[in-house]
Order: structure tokens, then C-alpha cells, then sequence
């Protein structure tokens, strides 16, 4: 990021914490006999706001938006539920961005390198950041991002048609492939967008149709290469008594998050992944040992001999004994 675009995104920090300490300080001075002292207990409020809980207005505030934009997410907002008649990207260029998405009780946190797309009607709320925290916010008016993905893209797959319908939110995760060309194309998006150049425009829209093919390869490489994978690995590694909270600290995600990852991604919930891991395990001690049905159960996690018995026929169709008399490699006795 060159030093232009570093003092433009000082300069927004700076107007934005201007215009939020004029609009609320004149209000209140105008309104209220003990302007001094309220505005002492407001400072300290609004400090403890912008990094814990968003606020939650009687109505949902609906942004709107008729030209295209980028523009750093500043510390000076204070986070607030809202919606908005356009499509917007949020892109982690430093640090890490923190969200909350309807209302849910859990945070989604997006690391460095990592993106989400959010679709007009989406209520959500982007909690303050750190001073070393760049966040990127693209807005895409309605009209022209629709225009431009049914220019771009003919054929359509599941998450392209996801995309342009309302109240969806959709992750892009981290992708070690493809991260660097995104990080690059963020970049001369915000170059070409804060240039004066008479053929910005022409760029901007190149550069958009990369973007969102690379972010729809990295999207086919993490549900190939890379989720299901590292979720795998995990559990593996605490089979008897692997939990979802556990699992989703270790990758760094919220619980939630990884949920709706494995949902969106993979098709699946991280008991389907923690069943089958499970089971598999199962059948191989089964085959290769001679262990005691409720000594292969305990091992991999079962907290009752029924329990397992249960969801071993459900996946094989075969009782335990059954799977160990025709696939056993090893002899008895």
C-alpha cells in the first residue's frame, strides 16, 4: 500500500471521529441543562461501546448507496446494527475485522487475508478495531453489482446465485494459494479509486472481475483442500473427546463461525465430520485389534456401548460384530 492511500485512510480516521464528535456534542449541548457532565459519562460509555457490544436501535438503520466505493473501516464508528440497499465486501488488509451477523450471540472474526460478501437486507454490525487494524469496506450500489456479475459470469454455480440474493452473508476464508493475488488486487482497486485518472473506472471493473474469479477459485480450492481437512485433522487429534468450541479455538474461529463454514463449504455440520471420523476409527480397530466392542467405543469417544452400537449399524448398516466377523485382519483368541 503506498503512502497516497495510508494518509487518505488517516484523513477518513480523522473526519470520521470530527464528524461524530460534532454531531453528538452540538445535540447535546443544545438539548441538555448538564451538557458537561453527561458528555464526561458519554466518552467512557462510548470507549467501552466501540469494543464490546454493538448498539441496537428501536429500528434497523438502512444505509443506502448509489456509487461504488472503498474505504477503510475507521475506530472512530461506533458499531451499530444496520442494513443497506447494496452489496458490500469487507476485506481484512491488516489485523483482523469483528462482527456480528443478525443479532447472533456470537462473534464471526475475519484474520488477515480473509473476506465476506454481504447481500442488501443482511442486518450486521462491525464492531471497533485496533489502531494496526486496516479493514476494507467495498460498496457495490445494487444496480451496478448486478449488472457487472451477470456481465462477468454466464454460467452461475450455487454460492455465484447465493450471492445476489438478499439477507445472505457469505465467508471467504483464508486461502494460502490465492491470498497474495487478492491482497494485490485490493490493492490497485484502492489505487484506481483514489487516483484521478480518466480511465480509473475501466480499471476498477477489470479489476473487479479478477477479484471475484480468484475469490471463486479460492472459494472451489478451500472446500477441496482445505476445511474439511484441517477440521479432519483436528478431531483426529482429540477423537474421545473432540468439541466443536474446542476445535474452532484451535483454527481461530468462533463456534458459529465454524458451523456456517462447514455449512456453507463443505455441505455439512461438524457432528456429521465428528460421526463419520469417529466411525471410521471404529471399523479400523474393529479389523486390526482384538479390543473389547465397549473398549473400541470408549476410545473413540462413545459415552455408552448402546450409543455406538447405534450409530455404527446407522453408518455401515451392519452391527459391530457383524463389520468385525467379515472384515477382520486379525485372528481372535
Amino acid at each position: 500500500m503506498n503512502q497516497h492511500i495510508s494518509d487518505i485512510f488517516e484523513q477518513q480516521e480523522l473526519e470520521d471521529k470530527t464528524e461524530l464528535e460534532d454531531h453528538y456534542i452540538n445535540v447535546i449541548r443544545r438539548e441538555f441543562k448538564d451538557a458537561d457532565e453527561i458528555l464526561s459519562q458519554l466518552h467512557s460509555k462510548m470507549s467501552l461501546q466501540h469494543t464490546q457490544t454493538p448498539l441496537i436501535l428501536k429500528k434497523t438503520v438502512v444505509r443506502i448507496a448509489t456509487e461504488f466505493g472503498i474505504r477503510k473501516h475507521t475506530a472512530a464508528v461506533i458499531p451499530y446494527y444496520h442494513s443497506h440497499d447494496f452489496f458490500e465486501m469487507i476485506y481484512v488488509y491488516e489485523g483482523k475485522c469483528r462482527q456480528y451477523i443478525n443479532e447472533d450471540q456470537d462473534e464471526v472474526i475475519l484474520q488477515k487475508g480473509e473476506a465476506c460478501f454481504i447481500t442488501p437486507g443482511t442486518i450486521h454490525a462491525i464492531l471497533s478495531g485496533e489502531p494496526e487494524d486496516i479493514i476494507l469496506k467495498m460498496i457495490l450500489p445494487a444496480n451496478m453489482f448486478r449488472k457487472f456479475w451477470n456481465d462477468t459470469f454466464e454460467k452461475k454455480d450455487e454460492l455465484m446465485l447465493k450471492m445476489e440474493r438478499s439477507d445472505e452473508f457469505c465467508l471467504f476464508p483464508l486461502s494460502q494459494n490465492q491470498n497474495g493475488l487478492i491482497r494485490w488486487l485490493f490493492t490497485k482497486l484502492l489505487e484506481e479509486f483514489y487516483s484521478e485518472d480518466c480511465y480509473r473506472y475501466i480499471s476498477i471493473k477489470n479489476y473487479l472481475s479478477l477479484l471475484f474469479v480468484t475469490l471463486m477459485r479460492s472459494n472451489v480450492n478451500f472446500l477441496e483442500n482445505g476445511l474439511l481437512c484441517q477440521v479432519s485433522r483436528q478431531i483426529s487429534s482429540h477423537l474421545q473427546n473432540a468439541q466443536l468450541k474446542d476445535i474452532a479455538k484451535n483454527m481461530g474461529y468462533s463456534p458459529r463461525h465454524l458451523e456456517r463454514l462447514l455449512r456453507e463449504k463443505a455441505g455439512c455440520t461438524f457432528s456429521d465430520v465428528l460421526q463419520k471420523l469417529r466411525l471410521e476409527k471404529a471399523a479400523e480397530l474393529l479389523t486390526e485389534t482384538n479390543d473389547t466392542i465397549e473398549r473400541i467405543a470408549e476410545l473413540t469417544g462413545y459415552q455408552t456401548e448402546a450409543g455406538f452400537y447405534k450409530g455404527f449399524r446407522s453408518f455401515f448398516g451392519t452391527t459391530p460384530n457383524q463389520y468385525r466377523k467379515s472384515h477382520s485382519v486379525v485372528r481372535s483368541g
